[in-house]
């Protein structure tokens, strides 16, 4: 059954609020919509055959999406992949430093409460919120103008 990319969005992040599932939960979200924006410009098989690094596929992403995007939004998403590979790949690394130069990137600045965990948290999902929201526009924008 399709789901609506807001539904699937919402269904996994809000039942989260520890910021290292956040971030490896996220960071798959990322991947699975940047995926769909590149099958439908260049098919599956395609995709699937070139299996490129998550670096790559948001390079590409970047490049078939380049007038509906900013350099931002790339730079944070490369961001998250960063933060996630250094987490996920050294066993004593904490990601609290890491997700808070991320927040501070995506809001100009950290929020006054954000020494609160619920604060943190909202802060961590709303920064996966506005990435996921502005792939799908530009996959939704694709969709229309290719009919």
């Amino acid at each position: 059954m399709y789901k609506k990319p807001l539904d699937r969005i919402t269904e996994i992040l809000n039942k989260i609020d520890n910021d290292e599932l956040l971030l490896l939960k996220g960071h798959l979200l990322l991947e699975e919509f940047i995926l769909n924006r590149l099958v439908l410009e260049f098919g599956d098989k395609v995709v699937k055959r070139l299996d490129l690094t998550f670096q790559k596929k948001v390079i590409l992403f970047a490049g078939v999406s380049k007038h509906d995007l900013n350099d931002d939004l790339i730079k944070l998403i490369l961001d998250i992949n960063s933060a996630r590979n250094k987490f996920a790949h050294h066993l004593d690394s904490e990601p609290r430093a890491l997700i808070l130069d991320i927040i501070q990137k995506a809001y100009g600045d950290l929020p006054k409460t954000i020494t609160r965990k619920s604060t943190y948290i909202n802060a961590l999902r709303k920064v996966f919120y506005y990435m996921l929201g502005q792939i799908t526009g530009v996959t939704e924008m694709h969709l229309v103008l290719k009919k």
